[in-house]
């Protein structure tokens, strides 16, 4: 009886952790999908800086302050990047994500 019992048991244990497994699966590649696009698409954020700025007063000294904002934006996003990418195997670990979460 108690072989039995001691076999259900293991039975469950393997099932319920072959489910967190393919949870765990589903998180880590949605982490390192992420980081990689924003170690690629970080670039693109002075670009973006500046056309949010240009529109604004005067022409050169806003594309100044936008790709100044800009470069700070690119630290922001590659950094985020690169930490998606070392925590992508530790289950439950919080990431930052900037605004918005990816560029593409």
């Amino acid at each position: 009886m108690i072989r039995i019992v001691a076999l259900c048991l293991c039975v469950f244990v393997i099932m319920a952790s072959s489910c967190y497994a393919g949870e765990y699966v589903d998180q880590m590649n949605e982490k390192v999908l992420r980081g990689v696009k924003n170690i690629v698409s970080g670039v693109a954020e002075i670009g973006r800086g500046i056309s949010d700025e240009v529109d604004d007063g005067i022409p050169v000294y806003n594309a100044f302050v936008g790709a100044v904002k800009g470069m700070y934006n690119t630290m922001v996003r590659v950094g985020s990047g690169a930490y998606d990418l070392v925590v992508a195997p530790i289950p439950g670990a919080k990431t930052y994500t900037p605004e918005p979460e990816t560029l593409f």
